[in-house]
C-alpha cells in the first residue's frame, strides 16, 4: 500500500513537469533540453569510436530515453530504468524496448560468439 501510495505521489509530480503553468516548468524544460544535448553528445563519442549501425545496446537509467531513441534509428537498444513513471514515456519500436528494473536486480543473458 504505502510503495503504491509513494508511486502515485511520483505520477502526479511527473505529470506536473509538463504542464506549463507549473512554477517550475520552465527548469524542467531546461533539464530535457540538456537530455537531448547529452543523448547528441553520446553519440558522437560512441561514433567517433565504432560505427553505430546495427549495434545492439543497453542503456541503463535510460530516464525517458532521449539517448535511446537517437540510437534506435540504425541499433536495436533496450532501455532499463527504475522509475515507471519514466519508462511509460518511452515509445516502444521494433529498435527500441523499454525494460522497468534497475541494474542490480535485472538480469540479462547476452550471447557471445567467439
Amino acid at each position: 500500500m504505502r510503495v503504491s501510495l509513494l508511486l502515485n505521489g511520483n505520477k502526479r509530480r511527473y505529470s506536473e513537469e509538463y504542464n506549463p503553468e507549473h512554477p517550475n516548468y520552465e527548469r524542467w524544460q531546461k533539464a530535457r533540453d540538456l537530455s537531448d544535448h547529452r543523448a547528441k553528445f553520446v553519440e558522437s563519442v560512441l561514433s567517433a569510436e565504432v560505427v553505430t549501425r546495427g549495434l545492439k545496446i543497453l542503456d541503463v537509467g535510460a530516464g525517458e530515453g532521449n539517448t535511446s531513441k537517437l540510437l534506435a534509428k540504425n541499433n536495436f537498444i533496450v532501455s532499463l530504468e527504475p522509475k515507471p513513471e519514466r519508462i511509460e514515456r518511452i515509445e516502444k519500436t521494433d529498435t527500441l524496448s523499454p525494460v522497468i528494473g534497475d541494474s542490480l536486480n535485472f538480469h540479462l543473458k547476452f550471447r557471445t560468439s567467439i
